[in-house]
């Protein structure tokens, strides 16, 4: 079994299609879930360490809601 972790994934993916290929294809992949979303997800943007912290923590314990996308920073 293979572990996922998304920085590497990222970096091989912009390596093998190079930057501008690589967004363009964050771009339609977006546009194409985002209306998708918009029906259902409330997006909820955060920053700073302690915001990180309570959203990881609700996560943790499993109450967090499934309907709110985060958007979060550690810059304050």
């Amino acid at each position: 079994q293979d572990f996922f972790f998304a920085p590497t994934w990222l970096t091989k993916r912009a390596e093998e299609w190079g930057m501008a290929g690589f967004e363009d294809r964050v771009a339609h992949a977006w546009h194409s879930s985002s209306a998708a979303l918009s029906g259902w997800m409330k997006v909820v943007t955060g920053s700073g360490p302690h915001a990180v912290k309570q959203v990881f923590l609700e996560h943790l314990v499993g109450k967090a809601d499934p309907a709110i996308g985060n958007v979060l920073s550690l810059n304050p």
